[in-house]
Formats: structure tokens, C-alpha cells, sequence
């Protein structure tokens, strides 16, 4: 059983989620034009890609959401694209507890079992490269110019 409560995002959370996205959040996501510029891209750009395969949850303690995840599946591997935790969580192990959880009971929670995942870190983010560390990721590589470094979870 899951660990955390975890909700299909809708359009009710978007304005807590944009809250969500202060200055650290934007530093360290792809998210830099805002939450609803993202959910767009991830529904019309990224979607058709993936055969729809987009999973966007958001992680609750009791009732309270405090995180959302986005993930995809591309050819069984799922590319953890965002994660962001809310400003008041953050540094108190929520971020590593609930992408533990995540994995642990992806059947649960997406209605599919990740084996595979992979995602990429910005070198300086080192709550991200700690929680990712955690839930069992390992670095596989750095890009050539320094900029991400790439994680890799295997089950």
C-alpha cells in the first residue's frame, strides 16, 4: 500500500501548483514559462510522442497535496520529466519519500510498473541528486557540456 495519497492532476490544482513554482523550483525544472505553458506542452507537444503515455499526479500527506510528478513512458523506460515539491516540504525528506513511494507502488498509483526509469539532474541540484540518490537512481552519464547529468533507476 501506498505510503502517500496520489491524485490525477486536473485543471482545480493548477493555480496551487503554479504557487508552487518560485524561483528555486523554476532554477531546477525545465519549467521556466510557468506551470500551464508546461501541462500544455506536455498535452499537446509531448503526448502524440509518447502514445499518450503521460502519467502527472500530485503526491498528498492525508489531504494536503504537496508535490507533483510527471512522468512518461518512452519504449518501457519512463523519463521522470518533472518533479517539484511545495515550498513549505521542501528539505524535510518529502521529495525522496514520496518518489520512493512512486516507484515502490507504480502499479498502484499509474497502473503500471516501472522498471526502468530514467530522468536528468542539473549538477547544482543537490536536494534532487540526494532524493533521486535515495530511491535507488544511479548516475549514468554527464552531458557533454557539463549542464545535466542523467539518472537511471533499475528495479
Amino acid at each position: 500500500m501506498a505510503l502517500f495519497n496520489w491524485i490525477d492532476y486536473s485543471d482545480e490544482y493548477a493555480i496551487l501548483v503554479e504557487s508552487w513554482l518560485d524561483d528555486e523550483a523554476v532554477k531546477f525544472t525545465g519549467i521556466d514559462q510557468g506551470w500551464a505553458a508546461y501541462y500544455d506542452y506536455c498535452i499537446n507537444d509531448l503526448s502524440p510522442l509518447v502514445n499518450g503515455e503521460i502519467y502527472i499526479k500530485i503526491a498528498c500527506d492525508e489531504k494536503n497535496p504537496f508535490g507533483i510528478f510527471c512522468l512518461c513512458n518512452v519504449d518501457g523506460t519512463y523519463s521522470i520529466s518533472e518533479i517539484f515539491i511545495s515550498p513549505e516540504k521542501r528539505g524535510m525528506g518529502y521529495g525522496s519519500k514520496a518518489l520512493q513511494d512512486m516507484l515502490l507502488h507504480s502499479e498502484e498509483i499509474f497502473g503500471v510498473e516501472i522498471v526502468i526509469a530514467k530522468t536528468v539532474i542539473f549538477p547544482n541540484n543537490t536536494a534532487s541528486k540526494k532524493a533521486f540518490e535515495k530511491a535507488g537512481f544511479e548516475f549514468e552519464s554527464a552531458h557533454p557540456d557539463g549542464d545535466a547529468w542523467y539518472y537511471i533507476y533499475r528495479k
